[in-house]
Parts: structure tokens; sequence; C-alpha cells
């Protein structure tokens, strides 16, 4: 009961998080979950592809919601969804593929690093623009977004916010842009990804109890409950705070998360 109740806060403030900077979801549950599952007893190996694998279906389910939040409120740049789309998919197919050969530990190390990359990037950004100063990507832009969101994604388990958020910033988009397309980018990849692991890991030795292959169902029913309760105060917490605290928010979270995988 204590762990689930840890899981139902963490989707509380999961959905927040996401809804207010895009982040929250992969960032927030893999460190969690491991620590969680190796107090349990189970194995590094183990625990990491339950939290990455676990991520992934939340993600998937919570970003759906996020993204019609934010489409209801006006916030999702479609033109750019609809050029990177195809290609999150395959970026999504190959980088769950290529994650079932590559040991735990070099998914932690890569993680760390695409979450440091967007760190810097963040800091490299310029100060807050006009709405008349956003540009719109070129079709090719978006699908370079589409396919790098996609792959590694699905490799370290993480929605894309990391990607998406610097990524929306360079072409002047405020944070309530970068939310709604981070939850849209992160549904698709969500989506191949668990599919694809509910297939490869169904027979998977050593998995715990209440488990469907690498995904763990106490954690992703306690997180899924939550983010109904925390996506709703997001997004009226997104349109109200100013944009610089947004995103020294955002770049907080990158940083406690890599101190804390590394």
């Amino acid at each position: 009961m204590i762990v689930l109740m840890i899981y139902l806060v963490a989707g509380i403030v999961t959905g927040i998080l996401s809804a207010w900077v895009g982040a929250g979801g992969g960032a927030i549950i893999i460190p969690l979950m491991l620590v969680v599952c190796k107090y349990q007893g189970m194995s590094n190996v183990i625990a990491i592809h339950l939290a990455v694998s676990t991520s992934l279906a939340f993600i998937m389910i919570n970003a759906f919601y996020n993204a019609y939040k934010h489409y209801r409120h006006g916030h999702l740049v479609l033109t750019i969804l609809k050029n990177a789309l195809p290609m999150i998919f395959v970026g999504a197919i190959l980088g769950t593929i290529i994650s079932e050969f590559m040991p735990a530990r070099a998914i932690e190390i890569l993680f760390a690093v695409v979450l440091l990359v967007s760190l810097i990037k963040t800091f490299r950004l310029k100060k807050t623009h006009a709405s008349e100063d956003i540009v719109m990507p070129s079709k090719g832009s978006c699908i370079f977004l589409g396919s790098t969101t996609g792959l590694l994604s699905s490799i370290v388990g993480i929605g894309g916010s990391s990607i998406v958020n610097p990524y929306m910033k360079h072409y002047h988009y405020p944070m309530k842009n970068c939310a709604a397309m981070a939850a849209a980018t992160a549904f698709p990849t969500g989506l191949v990804a668990t599919i694809t692991m509910l297939v490869s890991s169904y027979h998977a030795a050593g998995i715990p109890a209440y488990s469907l292959g690498y995904l763990y169902l106490p954690a992703f029913c306690g997180l899924l409950v939550g983010s109904v309760i925390g996506t709703p105060i997001g997004i009226r917490i997104v349109k109200k705070c100013p944009e610089v605290v947004s995103l020294w928010l955002f770049r907080l979270i990158l940083i406690y998360v890599i101190i804390d995988m590394l």
C-alpha cells in the first residue's frame, strides 16, 4: 500500500509538471522507480527495464490526455506535429529494437547525456520573444525533430520534452506550446514502445508479480490515477505563470535528474 501511495503522489506531481513544462514523465518516473524497485529487492537489470517500460506505457496515456487538454486550449502547433509524426513512429520502432541489446548502465548513461545536452541548450536560448517573433520551422527540420525524438525517447524512456522544449524555444514558442508539443510527440513514442515491449518481454525471466512483461502494474496504475488529478492543475498554471519561471523550472528538473542518475 505504501508503494502504491508513492506512485499515486508521483503521478499527481508528474501530471502537474508534464502539463506545465512538458517534463516530469521519464525524468521523474525512471529515477523514482529505480529507487523503489531496488528497495523491493529487484536486480539492477530488472529494475531499469521495468522503469523504462513502465515509464513509456504511462507516458503514452498521460501524453494523450495532456495533448488533448492543450489542444482544447489552443496550445498545440498542428503544422509541426503533422510534419514530425511519421518519423516519430519510425524512430520509436528503431529505438525500441536497439534498447533490447543495450546494457542497463549504458541506458542510464545515455539518459543522463540526453538531459545534459538539453540543459545546455536551454541556457543558450535568447531572452523571451514576443509572439510575433515566432518562426515556423521547415518541414525538414520537423522531420529531424520527429526521428530524433522517437529514437532517443524509446531507448531511454523519456517523453521527449528534453528534445522538444529546446527545439520549440529555438523558434521562439512560449512554454505552453512547448508543453503541448512535448505531450503530442510523446504519445506515438509511448504507443510503439509499449506494444513492442509487451510482446517482446511477456515471457521474460525474473520479472516480479503483478507485471505484464516489463510493465509493472502497481506503478502504472498509481501513476495514471495521480496524473488525472494533476494534469488540469498544470494546465491552469502554465497559462498564468511567467515564462521565465516555467523555463527555470524545466532547467531545475533536468539538473536534479542528471545529478541523481550519475
